[in-house]
């Protein structure tokens, strides 16, 4: 299940609004890739992207490097999202690291067996609680790297600090009643998911209710339509509580 940013009804076009630059549709896409082998090559020529893929392969102690027929199907799943323009999707942030995160532990499983193991080992090395711990080290790696948890050295300690705007929108988010539907800003979505209908504003649908805070963020795929749906707010009958 993909949830796409942008909501256009009928007119949705999932591979425009990720590889808008090499196509609208399939067979421009491919075209394209075969054709015009520069715009590619820019689109991976990224730090982001590099350590995206490094994350992929570090996730799984580096074993999928031993099986070298699976190669292509895990470099498939890890460039076809680092080609998208949406950022999230090209860094393999949130879930768009799970599909290739998921295949590279599995190929580690695989390369487990693999008799090239052996072979890149020192004899009197047990195999596999030397792959279990190149695993684990990396894992540690990886955290003390990338994670947005202290005490990582990617931890921003400043976000984990409730000010006391925090604590008032806090109140204002207890407002909103339950079961009901709301379009909430983007920042406040994760903490009014659990009902049936929520929306990400400017969506609004069916919502009866509509929480915005303009001292936090509005994400770049929502600004474009934030500012003129926020001025038809009174028009749909809503009013501020």
């Amino acid at each position: 299940l993909v949830v796409m940013p942008i909501f256009l009804g009928d007119h949705s076009n999932p591979l425009r609004e990720r590889y808008g630059y090499l196509g609208d549709n399939a067979a421009e896409i491919v075209l394209a890739l075969v054709t015009r082998p520069d715009l590619f090559v820019d689109q991976l020529a990224h730090r982001s992207s590099l350590e995206a893929a490094l994350l992929v392969l570090l996730g799984a102690g580096l074993l999928p490097l031993l099986v070298p027929k699976l190669w292509p199907p895990l470099a498939v799943l890890i460039l076809v999202p680092l080609l998208a323009q949406h950022d999230a999707q090209r860094t393999l942030s949130l879930h768009y690291m799970v599909v290739p995160g998921t295949f590279a532990l599995v190929l580690a499983v695989v390369a487990l067996r693999s008799p090239l193991l052996p072979k890149v080992l020192p004899a009197q090395l047990p195999v596999q609680a030397t792959a279990a711990a190149a695993i684990l080290v990396c894992a540690a790696v990886i955290f003390a790297w990338k994670s947005p948890l202290p005490p990582s050295f990617a931890a921003e300690t400043a976000r984990f600090e409730v000010d006391s705007h925090s604590r008032k929108a806090e109140s204002f988010v207890d407002m909103v009643p339950d079961h009901v539907p709301v379009s909430a800003q983007a920042t406040y979505v994760p903490h009014l998911s659990q009902r049936e209908d929520i929306y990400e504003f400017p969506r609004v649908a069916d919502a009866e209710w509509v929480l915005l805070d303009s001292k936090r963020p509005v994400p770049g795929y929502d600004f474009p339509a934030f500012k003129d749906c926020l001025k038809e707010l009174p028009t749909l009958g809503f009013e501020v509580v």
